[in-house]
């Protein structure tokens, strides 16, 4: 929901471009054939854009429809999602906003259960079912294996190298002072409203 609006502006964008490469701009580019000037790069090189959508306009339809099923198939698929998941937390900003969900996920998740008596184990292997991504997915096993090998839960978070330093160190005050659903509650709190705010500056530099 916090996304919908940069997704519907983007879009806009999108159908903007492509009615002013369809439409507007092959006006223009009868307009300029009458010049008898070079006209500069940038402008040949948008009229040679908009002459192409026009004469191949299919081919255009052929390759962005490849692509939303290639999207599809990356997102949905087991396989796919070995690509997906660690690609999408590399991309600028776009990473930012689902490393940021995925803690309010996990520190939520996990406060709520661990405050009604439910052993770490346990919730582990219930957070790997809602984390939404495969890289962190693997990670809570991997926590799960080190607690069973007799490591606190602070060591075994931290090894995994994934989780933000404000989640490690309010994990680790919550085991000192045994209160380790109240700071991953508090964790939540912040992601959340951090994620308010990127989502509105995202919002901003879209527009």
């Amino acid at each position: 929901n916090a996304t919908l609006y940069p997704k519907m502006v983007i879009g806009a964008i999108f159908v903007a471009i492509v009615i002013l490469i369809v439409f507007v701009i092959p006006k223009f580019a009868n307009l300029y054939k009458g010049f008898k000037t070079e006209l500069p790069l940038p402008t040949r090189i948008l009229i040679g854009i908009s002459s192409f959508f026009s004469k191949y306009w299919y081919f255009v339809i052929i390759i962005l429809t490849a692509l939303f099923i290639t999207y599809l198939l990356l997102k949905n698929t087991k396989q796919g999602r070995k690509i997906y998941d660690p690609f999408i937390l590399k991309i600028p900003i776009i990473g930012e906003i689902v490393v940021k969900i995925i803690m309010v996920r996990f520190s939520r998740f996990f406060s709520l259960l661990f405050s009604s008596g439910v052993v770490i184990t346990n919730i582990l292997d219930l957070l790997q079912k809602v984390m939404g991504n495969l890289v962190y997915e693997k990670r809570i096993l991997n926590i799960k294996n080190d607690i069973l090998a007799g490591q606190s839960f602070g060591d075994a978070i931290s090894r995994t190298g994934i989780f933000t330093p404000l989640t490690l160190e309010m994990i680790r005050v919550g085991e000192e002072t045994g209160s380790l659903d109240e700071m991953l509650k508090k964790v939540s709190e912040f992601y959340e409203s951090e994620l308010d705010y990127t989502i509105k500056n995202l919002t901003s530099l879209i527009e």
